[in-house]
């Protein structure tokens, strides 16, 4: 059994306005949460039957929890950020082979080992950082070999780090490729998802919803997302981000487990949402990046008691922040939530947004053992130091591995 003691703040994680144990321990067996309290009700019968971590007077809270990558990719984009400073839009900057289409060029040049080696070392990144368990999506690959060849990596990264971090792919259906008409490719991409789905490659489903010649709209966007989950696959969407995509509304009528970005929803589709427990996913590095003047209406998600997730959108050219405690901490100073509630959505709506509400996110017994210890005496000294690495160490399933 592992005891960690002498916490000075074990932030539980029960509600957004989370309860605070001060001067906790908290005790694991068999890599679960077996019990934790205050120090002074701590009873041991044999210390000699414990492993110690002595927290030193420092805070104790979940793993931090990604629910929104892109993180599977090679080559960077920051000539666009000139691009995107100059005033050229998105599309624009799609239009002229940047973007998505870019980074697709840069990752097919690169063999299989490369493409492991470079994406394994920004996992050990993340994971210093906290996040214990992260989405990743495919994206990149636009064709299917290319797709099911970047989800078989993914799968590899997966089963080589299982035991520091949890990665939960997703099959996202990106862009359409400039040489294949729109009804093929989206033939194509349900073939592809049969494949996904029969060889395990991925949990999820997504589509990138936008109004756009290059995106789906809302019709296609449906088509798809009720495919895969026929075919059993879980859907989520990027939804509503560049403009009135009807994404929102597609999220609820597929039931999504989570709609991401949402910067222009439409009240009337945010209510249906709610009937489906959909999670709100926001996404602040992506507005930051992208210098967005408009926000997602988040006193509108409150109002409604919708699910909100905090997730970092890491991708190479629009959110090159993979650091949840930045994120987080953006989403208090870009949206306006208080420190509280963007801790709770980055750790336990997070796990709303992935299915995982009943295995991590929050300190309760029998959970996961997925936890991170500050190098603060206090959570808050986090959002006030938000460009330090706050991370003392990091333990998966009950074991030390940062």
């Amino acid at each position: 059994m592992l005891l960690i003691k002498n916490i000075s703040q074990l932030l539980l994680m029960d509600k957004p306005d989370f309860t605070i144990i001060e001067n906790a321990y908290l005790l694991i067996k068999e890599n679960k949460i077996y019990d934790f309290g205050e120090m002074n009700n701590l009873k041991l019968e044999r210390k000699e039957d414990y492993q110690i971590i002595d927290a030193k007077n420092s805070c104790l809270l979940p793993g931090f929890i990604d629910s929104h990558t892109h993180l599977f990719f090679s080559g960077t984009r920051e000539k666009e950020l000139e691009m995107r400073l100059n005033k050229e839009s998105y599309y624009e900057i799609l239009k002229k082979g940047g973007g998505i289409y870019y980074t697709y060029q840069k990752t097919k040049e690169k063999k299989d080992k490369e493409l492991f080696e470079e994406n394994y070392k920004k996992l050990l990144n993340v994971l210093k950082w906290g996040t214990t368990t992260i989405e990743i999506k495919s994206g990149y690959g636009i064709y299917p070999d290319e797709e099911l060849r970047h989800l078989g990596i993914i799968n590899q990264l997966k089963e080589r780090l299982k035991d520091k971090i949890t990665i939960l792919p997703t099959f996202l259906i990106h862009v359409i490729p400039k040489d294949i008409k729109r009804e093929k490719y989206i033939q194509l991409m349900k073939k592809t998802m049969e494949i996904v789905k029969k060889e395990k490659l991925a949990i999820f489903c997504d589509v990138f919803c936008e109004k756009g010649e290059n995106t789906f709209n809302e019709k296609e966007s449906l088509e798809l997302l009720s495919y895969g989950k026929k075919l059993g696959l879980i859907p989520k969407i990027h939804a509503n981000e560049l403009y009135y995509s009807k994404g929102d509304y597609v999220a609820y009528k597929v039931g999504c487990v989570s709609a991401d970005h949402l910067i222009y929803p439409e009240v009337k589709n945010l209510k249906l949402m709610r009937k489906k427990d959909v999670v709100a996913t926001l996404l602040p590095g992506t507005s930051l990046f992208l210098q967005m003047k408009k926000k997602p209406p988040i006193n509108l998600f409150k109002r409604l008691k919708m699910k909100i997730a905090l997730a970092s959108d890491y991708n190479p050219g629009t959110c090159p922040i993979y650091q949840m405690p930045i994120i987080i901490s953006l989403g208090a100073f870009l949206y306006g939530f208080n420190e509280k509630e963007s801790l709770y959505y980055g750790t336990r709506g997070n796990a709303y947004a992935l299915n995982l509400q009943h295995k991590i996110g929050s300190i309760e017994k029998g959970k996961e053992a997925d936890l991170i210890i500050l190098k603060y005496d206090n959570y808050q000294k986090m959002f006030y130091n938000f460009f330090e690495n706050p991370i003392k160490i990091v333990i998966k399933k009950g074991k030390i591995v940062s």
